[in-house]
């Protein structure tokens, strides 16, 4: 087989595991339903956490350990977590 065709078949086929791999995680996110009762954010844990939709395993750790580093969240923090979600 020819070099380049290889190239595009690996290619390709990585282009396709990603999409499937993104599709499944995107409709996983979209699926889950906020929690009935307001989390806390300076008490509940990382499992608690990942019960807000868009907050998975890694940015519910982040919290974990900013609070861990930095103290207790203010209410200026909050609000900003809310407003911005992409960038926490």
């Amino acid at each position: 087989m020819n070099g380049g065709v290889t190239r595009r078949i690996a290619l390709a086929t990585i282009a396709a595991s990603v999409a499937l791999f993104l599709s499944t995680t995107f409709a996983t996110a979209q699926k889950k339903s906020p929690p009935a009762s307001p989390v806390d954010l300076n008490s509940a844990s990382a499992a608690e956490l990942q019960q807000i939709p868009g907050i998975g395993p890694t940015t519910a750790q982040s919290i974990v350990h900013m609070r861990e580093k930095s103290g207790r969240f203010h209410r200026a923090a909050c609000a900003e977590i809310s407003l911005n979600p992409g960038r926490w």
